[in-house]
């Protein structure tokens, strides 16, 4: 018998093929099902809350405050603990914060409101003239036989003379200027939120040879009020209570020497400074100028002789001068030799 490839051929019966091909069908699609569910489908997005809205600046009452700042997450000024220096905010965590400043930031205006400070002077009743915006109720003479300067806190009442007839001044923004009040002497009267400040001008060394000058000589008028006189050469003016209201320091004057220029707010970097004595006798203030620094051949003109009288009474330390008080002085005004340093206030 030859050799012969025998092949053998199934046939796989119909149904039995059908049934493979399910089986395949249904383990491709429970494949499919597994990976289907091994997917991480993410849970629909949440609404984001809605924004806080703004923070009002201020509500009537702590109370009101308080609910206000809570809602917005900030701060709420509370406007009944508003003052010329101290503000009062509510906070989003319940409690409230005192903010106190050393000198007056906002005054009322006639209407209740409270504005922006502003020494700024204008023509007032009277032919005088008044500040725009002060924390005092301050008036100044317009010329003639009227007070200097007219100053009330309440019931209380000073009025500043000078002993004679006064030019009409010239105007200058915060600063009133009467021409020649005395030979080569001019008198410049600086208004400011808490008070005023009053300079003699001598401009010449001429004008510095006056007799008038020897002793310069001024009126203080008062009602509610009683003078009295501090160590080393200062002044109050005390209410029946015994609050001090109004105060000057150590009298000074200076030159124009140095390498800042001077002026009647104050000396420059590297002036000549002189302490003045001052003396309370009745109504009558006296002030001393220093005849050396007048007269002396390096002294450069103009010299400015500053009284230093009827300042809000809060001052500076300077532990340079230790035995010299400067009422009223800010960080930016310190006089010479530390024009440029800042000083502390206290009051």
């Amino acid at each position: 018998m030859s050799a012969a490839h025998i092949v053998i051929e199934f046939v796989e019966p119909a149904h039995r093929v059908l049934r493979r091909r399910a089986a395949g069908l249904f383990a491709a699609t429970l494949t499919a099902t597994c990976l289907v569910a091994g997917i991480l489908v993410p849970e629909p997005a949440r609404a984001a809350p809605p924004p806080r809205q703004p923070c009002p600046e201020s509500r009537d009452t702590a109370v009101l405050a308080s609910a206000a700042a809570g809602a917005c997450g900030g701060r709420v000024e509370v406007a009944a603990a508003r003052s010329e220096r101290a503000q009062v905010f509510a906070n989003a965590d319940g409690s409230f914060t005192s903010v106190q400043a050393a000198v007056v930031q906002r005054v009322r205006a006639a209407d209740g409101s409270w504005v922006r400070p502003d020494a700024t002077l204008r023509a007032g009743a009277g032919g005088g003239y008044v500040p725009m915006a002060a924390a005092l109720d301050m008036s100044f003479s317009g010329g003639g036989a009227t007070p200097l300067a007219t100053i009330r806190h309440g019931q209380s009442k000073l009025a500043l003379r000078w002993p004679g007839v006064l030019p009409a001044p010239v105007a200058s923004g915060h600063v009133l200027t009467y021409p020649e009040v005395l030979p080569g002497v001019d008198l410049a009267v600086t208004a400011d939120i808490e008070g005023f400040g009053e300079t003699l001008v001598v401009k010449t060394p001429q004008a510095a040879q006056s007799r008038e000058l020897a002793a310069v000589r001024l009126v203080i008028e008062s009602e509610g009020l009683t003078l009295r006189e501090g160590e080393r050469d200062s002044l109050t003016a005390v209410s029946a209570s015994g609050q001090i209201l109004f105060g000057s320091g150590t009298p000074m004057m200076w030159d124009s020497a140095g390498s800042e220029p001077g002026s009647a707010a104050g000396p420059g970097e590297g002036a000549a400074v002189a302490a003045m004595p001052l003396e309370v006798k009745d109504s009558t203030v006296t002030v001393r100028p220093d005849q050396g620094l007048l007269t002396r051949a390096s002294t450069k003109f103009p010299v400015y002789i500053d009284p230093a009288l009827l300042r809000f009474s809060w001052t500076m330390i300077n532990n340079r001068y230790p035995n010299q008080q400067y009422w009223s002085y800010d960080r930016y005004g310190c006089p010479s030799p530390y024009t440029g340093a800042e000083c502390a206030k206290v009051g």
